[in-house]
Formats: C-alpha cells, structure tokens, sequence
C-alpha cells in the first residue's frame, strides 16, 4: 500500500489495496456514498472488489475514509474517472482537487461524466474539455455503455428506490475529454 502524508491528519491511499483490511474500508465507502443517490456503489461486495481492483485515490483523516476516486479502464488505452466522493464535511476544501489531480496526471486519453458544476469546473482546470458521445472511438464508447447497464442492474438490485433517480439525472450529464 502507498500512501502519502498530506499533514499529520489526513492521509492519502493509492489503490488497488491487496491487503487484509480492506474490508474496513470497502464499508467505510459504502457509508461515504449512502447519501449519495447518484451513485452506484450498494453492497459491500462491490466497494471490496472497486477497492482491489481499480486504481484510485482514497483521503483518510485521521484513519477514517472521507474522499474517494477510481479510475476504470475503457477500451483503447482510454481510462474513465469514476466515483469520486468527499465526505460532506470535507467538501469545499481543495480535497476533491487534490485526490482527483494527483491520480490523473501525466494520464491521456481520459473522459469523465458529470452533471455537477463544481466538478465541470475542476475537470476544466485539469485541462479536460466538453465532448460528444460522437468523438469518442466507437470501443470505449460501447465499453461506457456496458458498464452503465451493469451499473444500472446492480443499482436496480440493491437500490431500488434510487434507480428512478437515476434515470431522471442521467440525461443531463457532460462528458469531459482530455487527450494531452
């Protein structure tokens, strides 16, 4: 496990975590999303296994979890960010800057989604620019799409009352691209 002391309180963790004790963890970002309707992380199982296997970000302050990004793997080199999440107390303080531009730098192609004006405006800090669905190769295109369905089954399974939330949301969502 890397990890990077920021200040004596908060801590940063590069994933994938192969340790014992990510256990810990994957309920710790269950519980940091909980209240997050948009999100689809909804049963331990899931958070474990985004926790082993993508690579991410986490923020401890002082030992307990409070912000989160993942990058997935498209097709064609092409990475997605996903699931980035600060605790609400912890939100407004540069952390989601931080956690999201310390996984992302020196990385192309990236795309990312979002129907949030702060994160518009961190991902055009980054240097990400307003796509299309359209400019995106045709691969990472249909790999977004099958990791949407699945996401939506999963979300469907697990939190029903949320899936018609989601639906409602989804069409307002930007796409972001940064190919240098």
């Amino acid at each position: 496990m890397r990890s990077h002391i920021i200040s004596p309180a908060l801590q940063l963790l590069h994933t994938p975590l192969a340790e014992p004790g990510g256990d810990g963890l994957a309920r710790e970002l269950v519980e940091l999303c909980r209240y997050e309707p948009d999100l689809h992380i909804s049963s331990l199982r899931i958070a474990a296994s985004i926790l082993r296997a993508y690579e991410g970000q986490l923020a401890l302050h002082r030992g307990t979890l409070v912000g989160a990004v993942f990058l997935y793997p498209r097709s064609a080199g092409w990475l997605e960010i996903g699931t980035l999440i600060i605790h609400r107390r912890y939100r407004a303080h540069g952390l989601g800057q931080l956690l999201l531009a310390s996984l992302v730098a020196g990385r192309t192609p990236l795309l990312g989604t979002t129907r949030i004006p702060g994160l518009e405006r961190l991902l055009a800090r980054l240097e990400f620019q307003r796509g299309r669905m359209s400019d995106l190769p045709q691969s990472v295109l249909a790999s977004m799409l099958l990791n949407r369905t699945r996401r939506g089954l999963q979300l469907l399974k697990h939190r029903p009352a949320h899936f018609g939330h989601q639906l409602r949301y989804s069409s307002n969502y930007q796409l972001w691209v940064r190919l240098h």
